[in-house]
C-alpha cells in the first residue's frame, strides 16, 4: 500500500504566499519604473515573458492558494475541457495575446524658414521623412511646419533623411539626428532660387542706324550689357521674367535713355537713342 503524499504545513504555505507577494510587488515596481523600456520589447521577448508569468501565476494560484478553474467548450468538432492550473495558464496567455504592449511613440515637428531670416516661415511646399521602412510626406502649414505623429520612440537620437521641396527655393536633402527632447523639433533653412532672365534686342539711332558700344544698365548696376557692331545686345539679369526694372542706356558718357521696362526672355527689345 503506497504512502499518502506528504502535506505541506500551513506555515510553509504562508511563507510561499509571502514570497509570491514579494515577487509580485517587485514585478509591479519593475513595470512602473521601466515601462518606457518595456514598451519597445520585441514580440518574441514579450511572448517569452508572458509564458513565464503565466507559469508562475498558475503554479502559485494552483499550488499555494489551491485555486481551481475549469473551462469547457466546443473545439474542432469535439468537447474541450480544461481544469486546474492549466486554465489559469492559458487564460493569462490569451489575455496577453489580446492586449499586447503598444510601442511608445512621439511626434516630430519640422520647421522650414528662409535661410536669411528665421522669422520668415516658408508656407508652401512638401517635407518627406524617411527612415528604415518608414516614408511619409506632409505639406507645410501657415506656420511653415509639418507634424509627423506616432513615430517609434526608439528612433530618437537616430539619423533620418529629410527631403524639402518648396516653390522658389533650393530643394534640400538632409541627414539629420532626431533630438532626444520630449517634443523634438528640427529647424531647416532654405535658400531662395536665383532667378535669371536673358534680355536681348537692338539699339538704333533715331536715324535708324545701328548703335554699337551702347551700355545698357539695369537697376543701377544690377546687370549690364554692351551692344555689338549691329547694335545687338544679349545679357542676363538676376531677376524673374515679368519683373519691372529700370533701364538706362549710356552713349558717349551720357544717359541717352532712362525708362522702366518689363524683363522678358521671349520678346526682342528695340531702343532708339541719340548717337
Amino acid at each position: 500500500m503506497s504512502a499518502a503524499p506528504k502535506q505541506i504545513s500551513p506555515l510553509k504555505w504562508v511563507i510561499i504566499s509571502a514570497i509570491g507577494f514579494i515577487l509580485f510587488l517587485l514585478a509591479a515596481l519593475f513595470f512602473v519604473f521601466f515601462s518606457s523600456e518595456l514598451s519597445n520589447i520585441t514580440a518574441g521577448t514579450y511572448f517569452f515573458l508572458l509564458v513565464i508569468i503565466a507559469m508562475v501565476a498558475a503554479a502559485f494560484l494552483g499550488g499555494a492558494l489551491r485555486s481551481q478553474a475549469k473551462y469547457k467548450g466546443k473545439a474542432y468538432g469535439g468537447t474541450l475541457e480544461i481544469t486546474g492550473p492549466a486554465v489559469i495558464f492559458f487564460l493569462i496567455l490569451y489575455l496577453g495575446y489580446k492586449n499586447p504592449p503598444q510601442p511608445a511613440s512621439f511626434s516630430l515637428i519640422i520647421t522650414i524658414y528662409e535661410a536669411d531670416d528665421k522669422n520668415k516661415p516658408i508656407k508652401t511646399g512638401d517635407v518627406t521623412l524617411i527612415f528604415n521602412d518608414y516614408k511619409d510626406t506632409k505639406s507645410l502649414n501657415a506656420e511653415g511646419q509639418v507634424l509627423f505623429a506616432q513615430l517609434p520612440t526608439s528612433q530618437k537620437g537616430q539619423h533620418v533623411i529629410v527631403l524639402v521641396n518648396a516653390d522658389d527655393y533650393e530643394s534640400k536633402e538632409l541627414k539629420v539626428t532626431i533630438p532626444m527632447d520630449d517634443n523634438p523639433v528640427i529647424n531647416i533653412g532654405l535658400t531662395k532660387k536665383q532667378s535669371f532672365v536673358s534680355i536681348h534686342g537692338t539699339v538704333f539711332s533715331h536715324n535708324g542706324e545701328f548703335v554699337k558700344n551702347a551700355l545698357l544698365n539695369i537697376n543701377d548696376g544690377l546687370a549690364e550689357g554692351i551692344s555689338d557692331e549691329l547694335g545687338n545686345f544679349n545679357f542676363r539679369v538676376p531677376l524673374k521674367a515679368g519683373t519691372e526694372a529700370k533701364l538706362r542706356i549710356y552713349k558717349n558718357n551720357k544717359i541717352q535713355l532712362d525708362e522702366n521696362i518689363i524683363l522678358s526672355d521671349e520678346v526682342s527689345m528695340t531702343f532708339r537713342i541719340n548717337q
